[in-house]
């Protein structure tokens, strides 16, 4: 499973769980987690990605990961989805976040306007993704940003980090899946 390094940057697994099969995270399936591994190159910010090894296999569908050949789905303008159990209304601490999944469409902006560059580490790293009022927040971070077209899901994204949230000149950031680094991160270590 997939998750942004930040949430488990101390590598430990112990009584580690996810739930699976269900949109509301009080039910569903409940598996332990065995191992995380996180990205190498992780130092707070940059290569926010970790893998978490699950004990037992699940039935649930795998959304397809972006690779190099999905650079489109990262141009400026295009629609994503951002979901997850976070904070809805970003100055109540985590008190109205839910158990129910929610998701919300945001636009991709381009490297220049996000990161005043389109070369520095962050932008090489990380795609940006913003709408009026909308964005992922506290309790989000790990959560999937995918592009999606019919029933076809392609996750472009990882939760990472932001200002605040939903603040209309600054953008979320979201650890890049198609990043060579961190792409060839969790092949190496799923196949996939």
């Amino acid at each position: 499973m997939l998750t942004a390094a930040h949430c488990v940057e101390d590598g430990d697994a112990t009584g580690l769980t996810v739930h699976v099969g269900s949109n509301n995270n009080t039910q569903g399936t409940v598996i332990a987690v065995d191992e995380v591994i996180v990205h190498p190159d992780f130092d707070g910010l940059f290569h926010d990605a970790a893998l978490l090894r699950l004990r037992a296999p699940t039935s649930v569908p795998k959304i397809t990961l972006a690779n190099a050949g999905n650079d489109n789905l990262e141009a400026a303008g295009t629609s994503v989805t951002v979901a997850g159990w976070g904070e809805i209304t970003p100055v109540t601490l985590g008190l109205l976040a839910g158990p129910q999944l929610k998701e919300v469409v945001l636009k991709v902006v381009n490297d220049s306007t996000c990161h005043g560059s389109t070369t520095s580490k962050e932008a090489i790293t990380s795609v940006c993704a913003a709408a009026l009022l909308k964005d992922s927040c506290q309790g989000d971070s790990g959560g999937p940003l995918f592009y999606k077209s019919g029933s076809a899901r392609i996750q472009i994204g990882i939760v990472s980090h932001g200002t605040l949230c939903a603040i209309p000149t600054q953008a979320g950031r979201y650890s890049e899946v198609n990043n060579t680094s961190i792409r060839d991160f969790i092949t190496q270590h799923t196949g996939v």
